[in-house]
């Protein structure tokens, strides 16, 4: 669910904020969807060999990182290149994300799922509502 809200964040950005052609809208969403495409064994690999929980942790914290850095891109080049790193994250943690929740559930947990639905309905209510609140 924050994958959609990235995608709709960064695209509006791209857009309205730095006035962009509808040229680099396409080129940014080209570099938010590439990754997965490509990297699509790699993330397997990792999800298999390392523990859900450290791959969450770790790449949530890198992704944060390099969100972060965005506040001080000065160019669509630079703007790029973080879109490029934090799309490679997140295919990690979208299938790490539903795997840890499959075993959660097998564990007798049910309410993960229950709870990772309800965090993606406030996220598509409130992320919104937030953001404008900042206008």
């Amino acid at each position: 669910m924050g994958s959609w809200l990235d995608f709709i964040a960064i695209l509006t950005y791209v857009t309205y904020t730095l006035n962009s052609s509808a040229l680099w809208v396409v080129v940014a969403s080209i570099t938010m969807a590439a990754p997965q495409v490509f990297l699509i064994k790699v993330y397997r690999y990792c999800l298999e060999k390392y523990s859900l929980s450290s791959v969450l942790l770790l790449t949530t914290l890198m992704r944060a990182v390099i969100t972060f850095m965005l506040v001080f891109a000065d160019s669509m080049a630079v703007i790029l290149m973080i879109i490029f790193c934090r799309s490679i994250l997140v295919g990690f943690i979208q299938p790490a994300s539903a795997a840890y929740a499959s075993v959660e559930q097998e564990k007798g947990n049910r309410r993960i799922a229950a709870s990772l639905s309800l965090i993606g309905t406030f996220s598509k209510i409130f992320a919104p509502l937030l953001g404008g609140s900042f206008w």
